[in-house]
């Protein structure tokens, strides 16, 4: 029986190896872990175990380890909130939270009226921005009114009927030492003293300290039509729907000029890119897009955004660029597949050779 010499096995190996190299090339290899974190409203800071990112809500922390870890979502004049993220080896994982303290949208009878802390706001609008806390409300004839609640209202009700007290006792130990002269009399003296003058002291810091928490209480009234960017999104998509595409794209604006912690926000930005591709400017619809890749990475626009990219600069003939948005996909969207992108991959490197 013959042998195989060793250099039959290097050619085997040589044939197998450079096989596996041009099936495989166009294949994307496994993502690295990594975790978009989203909040309402945007601009939140982010904490990872324990460490600030420098970035805020939306953003996409990379080559994040696998494994369970601790993340903390915080803006100010919102509630914070933690929770535990496990984080699946080799994919891409998306923490949305919404913050505690954003909108109130109180229902008020015809004639009523909105006092916040005394101060009496029109009700014409719909929508009121407050921050975080406890408050109390109750309604009278005409007037709902809305009161914080200081967080150390209780300790300070306690002091202020132990104050008091403490008072009258060392008032009462002073006038016993004044007509009976006994030692006793003197240590309760100074025992209610002392007592008296700790809680004065503890009594005031929590005065101060509620008067700073009460101006800090602060209500913002938001006129309807400046804040209801979900009724202006719709209006818009409506009328992209029926074609009219001059209109849709003055209702996408306006929603990109208002407020840049919505979602309506990148996906207004979304539509315009749309629009720009449908209209043959590719120049403008490069530019929202990436808006949204760069800054605005929301998990249900992301995949759509680097694959359009890669579209646009497919057509351009910039293959490496889109090659390049290509592997920037996360595959959290369910329009796309890792085997639909590896198809689209190879395609561009054979334009490429």
């Amino acid at each position: 029986m013959k042998s195989i010499r060793p250099t039959g096995y290097l050619a085997i190996f040589l044939l197998f190896g450079c096989a596996g190299c041009l099936f495989g090339a166009n294949k994307s290899s496994p993502a690295a872990s990594s975790l978009f974190v989203s909040s309402s409203p945007f601009g939140a800071i982010v904490v990872l175990d324990g460490r600030t990112r420098a970035e805020t809500t939306p953003l996409i922390v990379r080559n994040l380890r696998a494994g369970r870890h601790k993340l903390t979502i915080a803006k100010a004049g919102y509630g914070a909130v933690t929770v535990s993220v496990n984080v699946t080896p080799g994919a891409a994982s998306a923490v949305e939270e919404s913050l505690p303290g954003e909108l109130v949208g109180p229902i008020f009878p015809d004639g009523q009226k909105l006092s916040f802390r005394g101060k009496l706001y029109s009700y014409q609008s719909s929508y009121y921005e407050i921050p975080a806390g406890s408050y109390e409300i109750s309604r009278s004839a005409d007037t709902v009114a809305i009161k914080p609640i200081f967080p150390g209202q209780t300790l300070l009700t306690a002091f202020n009927v132990v104050t008091p007290t403490f008072l009258v006792a060392a008032g009462a130990a002073a006038v016993s030492q004044v007509f009976t002269y006994q030692n006793s009399d003197v240590s309760s003296l100074v025992i209610f003293s002392g007592l008296t003058l700790v809680s004065a002291m503890l009594d005031i810091s929590l005065h101060i300290q509620k008067g700073r928490y009460m101006r800090a209480m602060t209500i913002t009234p938001v006129p309807l039509d400046e804040r209801d960017e979900g009724a202006l999104y719709a209006k818009a998509n409506d009328l992209l729907s029926r074609g009219d595409l001059a209109g849709a794209t003055q209702q996408y604006v306006d929603i990109v000029r208002g407020s840049r912690d919505s979602i309506y926000y990148p996906m207004a930005l979304y539509q315009l890119g749309r629009i720009g591709m449908i209209q043959g400017d590719t120049m403008l619809a490069a530019s929202e897009l990436r808006i949204i890749v760069d800054r605005y990475p929301v998990p249900e626009l992301y995949d759509r955004a680097c694959k359009a990219l890669a579209d646009i600069d497919y057509e351009q003939g910039d293959y490496k660029s889109a090659l390049g948005y290509l592997d920037k996909m996360a595959f959290l969207d369910k329009l796309y597949t890792r085997a639909e992108i590896d198809q689209y991959r190879a395609a561009i490197q054979a334009k490429m050779r």
